[in-house]
């Protein structure tokens, strides 16, 4: 976008919040990307990935990545979270009301 101030307004308010669904699928964030960038005219292709790394879908990501390049896309990782890993906050409403938990009962470490 050349907007800058609604990108940054963007970025200043986003949030978890803003998630329809959890999980982690960067493969598809980036076969997506690649449909906004179908006019050949466009010179500066840059793509933003915010994650916290961990990727449910292994190796295809680095595949699409890869793909991606090929098309002209940069691509530009931005690290959240803690490498020791914390739990996944459930929140409503900016609250959070308690974390994540598997199908036996612990709660999910996210890292």
């Amino acid at each position: 976008t050349t907007d800058y101030g609604a990108a940054k307004m963007f970025l200043q308010n986003m949030n978890t919040d803003m998630l329809s669904s959890q999980g982690t699928a960067i493969n598809e964030a980036i076969k997506l990307s690649e449909t906004y960038f179908d006019n050949d005219e466009q010179t500066n292709r840059v793509l933003i990935i915010i994650s916290d790394g961990e990727d449910h879908f292994g190796q295809s990501a680095i595949r699409e990545a890869e793909a991606a390049s090929e098309q002209g896309i940069r691509i530009f990782t931005i690290g959240v979270g803690d490498v020791k890993g914390g739990p996944i906050p459930m929140k409503r409403n900016g609250i959070t009301l308690n974390y994540k938990k598997d199908r036996q009962g612990e709660t999910v470490i996210t890292r």
